[in-house]
């Protein structure tokens, strides 16, 4: 049976659709020609809507949008996002205007639709080929993206009004932290667990971290995340890890599942960092997130610069004095014990893991020690 397109509307004059009606064989297609001819400046959103004698869809609509731009006045854009600006401060743009008709032109009124957005200073009028400057500043008063329209009113018969749609954004006060980081010294084979917390989420879609492993001591594992944190129900990780260079993990979460176009809210554990201690080589070390990237389910991304610092204490294999360095002191302990055997809890003096104190400890020792980036001090 044929199709046959008996009505095409569009609610306006501005779009145009040639022919009215339309019959299509089977196997065969047609094609309606729409034409969109702007009568003044600025947007236009609607809907095309078909009537046919199709019985399962006797009507079915289609949005459409358009834009018309006056070829007298011409703006420098029609839209402007600024960039991320903190509550309190201010950022300012400047949009060029040019007049290319042959008279001139009487700016009448340049005003916004939003108090966050403030024109600061427009011209008055513009002469045949002149531009102008209309400088704006956008301070925002709360967290979030802001939307506004900036209307400039002109005595142009083509260009009475034009409409300049404006965005801008505060960063979101969310923050990012190591909930707990070990005291104690840790000795090699240490698995250690640095909880990620992060304050005031809103609507948080992902978060990209860039961690910061100082030495070859601390081997990063992988991130685990636990029922009580931060992602509850359906909402599932993605996560993706890169070692773009030795002593460096970059580590992508992205939330999956549930409501995750709603995004996290609040604050609480993310993920918990799994990090293992090989041989010391130092008696401290940093676990460092130089940057964090925390992107919103709105689409905007804000930084955060060295969120979070570990600052851990390592214990040195062979510092049986506990000094937090190598030195004669400790060799002298393996000489006096020498031929020994090792009880139960002293395990520490047994570098070989033979159950005794002998030259095999000893050039164990020495061995370690002449690795170690230090110098010997002799007591």
């Amino acid at each position: 049976m044929p199709l046959r397109i008996d009505q095409v509307r569009t609610g306006t004059r501005r779009l145009l659709v040639k022919p009215q009606s339309l019959q299509v064989q089977p196997g065969e297609s047609g094609i309606l020609e729409l034409t969109y001819r702007p009568l003044e400046h600025g947007e236009i959103e609607g809907e095309i809507t078909f009537t046919s004698n199709d019985p399962a869809h006797s009507q079915v609509s289609l949005p459409f949008a358009g834009r018309g731009v006056s070829a007298l006045l011409q703006l420098e854009a029609t839209v402007h996002v600024f960039a991320a600006t903190s509550l309190g401060e201010e950022a300012v743009w400047e949009m060029e205007i040019e007049n290319f008709s042959r008279q001139r032109v009487a700016i009448l009124q340049v005003e916004t639709n939003n108090r966050q957005f403030r024109v600061l200073s427009r011209p008055n009028h513009l002469g045949p080929g002149e531009k102008g400057r209309v400088r704006l500043a956008y301070r925002p008063t709360r967290s979030g993206e802001t939307r506004g329209v900036l209307t400039v009113a002109t005595d142009l018969a083509e260009a009475r009004q034009l409409e300049i749609d404006l965005r801008g954004r505060a960063p979101v006060p969310t923050t990012l932290r190591f909930a707990t980081v070990p005291s104690e010294r840790l000795v090699p084979g240490t698995e250690i667990r640095l909880p990620i917390w992060v304050e005031a989420a809103e609507r948080l879609r992902g978060v990209a971290l860039t961690v910061d492993l100082s030495g070859s001591d601390v081997e990063f594992v992988g991130i685990e995340f636990s029922e009580d944190g931060l992602l509850t129900g359906e909402m599932l990780p993605l996560v993706l890890v890169d070692r773009p260079r030795p002593g460096q993990v970059e580590v992508g979460i992205s939330f999956t599942g549930g409501s995750v176009l709603e995004g996290i809210n609040g604050s609480g554990i993310l993920g918990i960092m799994r990090l293992r201690l090989g041989r010391a080589t130092a008696v401290r070390r940093e676990v460092v997130i130089s940057r964090a990237l925390l992107r919103s389910a709105t689409g905007s991304v804000d930084v955060l610069e060295r969120p979070a610092v570990a600052q851990l204490q390592l214990e040195l294999v062979g510092d049986f004095d506990g000094d937090g360095r190598l030195a004669l002191t400790d060799l002298f302990v393996l000489l006096e014990r020498q031929g020994e055997m090792v009880t139960k809890g002293d395990e520490v003096v047994d570098l070989t893991g033979d159950g005794q104190v002998d030259r095999a400890d000893i050039a164990a020792w020495y061995a370690f020690f002449r690795a170690l980036p230090v110098m010997l001090d002799t007591p």
